[in-house]
């Protein structure tokens, strides 16, 4: 035997031995760019990513949501020389069988992927805290937070789609069909959740076990909401938002009660900050109207139009 032929079998001699070591588990390895819950809930650096992520998510919605509506409500257009589907595909679409739709591949379909895409992270997010060993306390606070942004994007489908409804359930394989539930069953369901995240937020800490973006705080938005009774604020308001939809779609005066805050006198009010009152019911109108306002009601009166002002100087131009 060769010096040539010895150094080949000792070469094949060491790779069989290093296949017959390998077992099939140790070719399976877990992606390091897609984790699971359990991986997550384990690593402490992996809640803010998360969070964050979901505030990235429900940002990156609202670009299109205002293009989309502000464009077919003839609000706004987008006049772009070098791609002229940005107008047409909005005014004038496609012809089917002589009549004009929507191209359904076309620019006018958004408002869809990416608010069930945030969806998605947020059922992923859920169950990694779910999943965590974090006190009661912060797992409540996350959840709160990550409800009340589900309920925003499920608002977003339900604006954009008038009865087609929505799909409110999301399965474990996302590969698998969910079924549509009707609008009606869409705004409860908003609602409801909306409900649930404001007791949990109500359970929370001091503080969110991770940092909000600054467009909660009181830099863009005028004051704080990166708590968790602050953020029950913005919480309670995307209900009022909702219900008030909901009730001109039907909910009736559920639907308004629904909107309508409990009466309150407000706190002392900071200078230049101003609040708004409820006016008083027709019962008592007419004896609370007579008493002087508190100094923390501040009424802005629309100046009178040019018609209104002249019929008062001649009572006759209120004839002609």
């Amino acid at each position: 035997m060769t010096h040539t032929q010895m150094k080949n079998l000792i070469a094949a001699g060491v790779c069989a031995a290093a296949v017959a070591a390998c077992s099939q588990s140790d070719l399976n390895i877990s992606n390091p760019n897609s984790a699971v819950a359990a991986q997550a809930a384990s690593d402490p650096t992996a809640l803010q990513l998360l969070a964050t992520g979901l505030m990235v998510d429900q940002r990156g919605t609202r670009a299109g949501l205002i293009t989309n509506t502000g464009i077919l409500g003839r609000e706004m257009y987008t006049y772009t020389p070098q791609e002229g589907r940005n107008t047409t595909h909005y005014l004038i679409g496609i012809t089917v069988n002589g009549k004009q739709e929507l191209d359904p591949a076309g620019f006018a379909t958004g408002s869809w992927g990416a608010e069930f895409g945030a969806i998605r992270d947020i059922y992923n997010f859920k169950n990694t805290v779910n999943a965590s060993s974090r006190p009661a306390a912060d797992k409540a606070g996350a959840l709160g937070f990550a409800e009340t942004l589900e309920a925003l994007m499920q608002f977003e489908i339900l604006q954009t789609r008038d009865s087609l409804g929505t799909i409110v359930d999301m399965m474990p394989n996302p590969f698998d069909l969910a079924v549509f539930v009707t609008r009606d069953s869409g705004y409860k369901y908003a609602m409801n959740i909306l409900d649930d995240a404001a007791t949990k937020l109500g359970a929370a800490g001091s503080a969110f076990p991770f940092t909000l973006g600054p467009g909660f705080g009181s830099g863009v938005a005028g004051q704080n909401f990166n708590t968790p009774a602050t953020f029950l604020q913005f919480n309670r308001a995307l209900k009022a938002r909702i219900a008030v939809n909901y009730a001109t779609l039907g909910g009736g005066s559920t639907a308004w009660q629904a909107f309508r805050p409990a009466p309150r006198r407000p706190s002392a009010t900071p200078s230049g900050q101003r609040r708004l009152r409820r006016f008083p019911s027709s019962e008592t109108r007419s004896s609370s109207c007579s008493a002087p306002r508190p100094s923390w009601e501040r009424v802005t009166r629309p100046a009178p139009s040019r018609i209104s002002t002249s019929s008062a100087r001649d009572p006759a131009a209120s004839r002609r």
